[in-house]
């Protein structure tokens, strides 16, 4: 298919000459016609607090076992097991959210109680490790995994949502001119 014809038809369906259904906020090239992507900006920061987060968690680990002379696993030591389990769960959790949360935005914009939900996610992934390293059952701890737990439950009910209940369909009109 001719990339004229592609693009007519994508837009046909889509609506990307108007950005993410009015809502996205465009790059000034994408404005003036060039097809580059729409900005998500709350996916853009919690993928960069994310990364910033996983570093320092890595970091973590890694001084421990350079104090504790562990190359490989955590030797048998608790506190060191304790710290990778803190890092392996922030790595379980924050791709599919961050994946989510792109999605979302992408098809609602940028809206404030997504900025909410992203923060209280970020906070989640916060306390927890922080209640890794202290005895069990705290809040630090119950308080990251209920955070998580219930955005991450939150944000993928409503991403369902999306594509069944609130979605313009095209008349068969629409369908003809592709």
């Amino acid at each position: 298919m001719a990339a004229g014809k592609l693009a007519s038809s994508v837009a046909a369906y889509t609506h990307f000459d108007r950005g993410c259904k009015g809502r996205g906020r465009m790059s000034p090239s994408r404005a003036q016609g060039d097809a580059t992507m729409i900005t998500l900006p709350i996916t853009i920061t919690v993928a960069a607090a994310a990364a910033l987060i996983n570093t320092w968690l890595g970091i973590r680990v890694t001084r421990l076992r350079r104090r504790h002379h562990i190359s490989i696993g955590d030797g048998g030591d608790p506190l060191v097991a304790s710290k990778m389990r803190a890092h392996a769960n922030f790595v379980e959790y924050t791709p599919l959210f961050v994946i989510l949360l792109g999605l979302v935005e992408a098809a609602r914009g940028s809206t404030l109680w997504l900025w909410g939900a992203a923060i209280l996610f970020v906070a989640g992934r916060l306390a927890h490790p922080f209640g890794m390293d202290r005895p069990a059952p705290n809040a630090l701890r119950i308080g990251g995994m209920v955070a998580t737990w219930l955005v991450l439950v939150g944000l993928a009910l409503y991403a369902l949502t999306i594509p069944y209940f609130d979605r313009p369909h095209p008349g068969p009109a629409e369908y003809a001119q592709s």
